[in-house]
């Protein structure tokens, strides 16, 4: 649980033992079509920077922190595809080296973050985007939040259902669209990059802006 909730760069010690607490734990399913629609719409009940925080997540596949812990710096949104360009930085690190990657934002997400920014301009690139959340213990208290929408107002009591089921769900997504494994890997963060390395990095990024577009299109996928 501490390595998932605080996405520590470690193996997990306790790995392959045979108890169904633990194996519960490791178990993360995704949202249904009908079950997203409702996240969503439950989102819109949070403080503004929770609900964009759980919006791009929902929209990149990141993870929690990597979306809470943005600073300034990290939006590349003059760019001719804008993106958040995930680096370590002061607020937090990445899970590991693959984590380093730049993730385009669709324009659902560029609607939503926009107005935000606009009304929260900043001079310092190393400043939080979202400083609610962008900080030590950050992770808890939003994903408190984003994890209350789905106990508390879509009434789901399973417990592989999470905020961080997003995650899930796009990797369901562009698998569903038949997405390369290496575009797959270039968007979520996952595994060796072949393939992708060998595109220039303008041309990635509006090779994963493609497959996330198709992904956010989708009205079903998985099983």
């Amino acid at each position: 649980l501490a390595i998932r909730e605080y996405e520590l760069s470690m193996a997990n010690p306790w790995s392959g033992l045979k108890d169904e607490v633990l194996d519960q734990e490791e178990k993360r399913r995704s949202f249904t079509p009908e079950e997203l629609s409702r996240y969503v719409a439950g989102l819109d009940k949070l403080n503004i920077e929770a609900r964009l925080i759980g919006l791009l997540m929902v929209h990149t596949g990141c993870r929690t922190m990597e979306v809470a812990g943005l600073t300034h710096s990290d939006l590349q949104l003059q760019s001719n595809t804008p993106h958040l360009q995930l680096r370590p930085n002061h607020i937090r690190s990445l899970k590991n080296k693959q984590s380093k990657r730049d993730v385009p934002l669709i324009d659902k997400a560029l609607d939503e973050l926009r107005p935000y920014l606009a009304q929260r301009k900043s001079d310092d690139p190393k400043a939080p985007v979202f400083p609610r959340y962008g900080r030590p213990k950050g992770s808890d208290a939003i994903s408190g939040l984003l994890n209350g929408v789905i106990r508390n107002r879509m009434k789901i009591g399973d417990p592989t259902l999470v905020s961080y089921s997003t995650r899930h769900t796009v990797k369901d997504k562009l698998r569903t669209i038949r997405t390369t494994a290496e575009l797959q890997h270039s968007i979520l963060g996952h595994g060796k990059r072949t393939d992708a390395d060998n595109y220039g990095q303008g041309e990635l990024l509006r090779h994963l802006l493609d497959e996330l577009v198709k992904a956010d299109a989708l009205v079903e996928w998985g099983n």
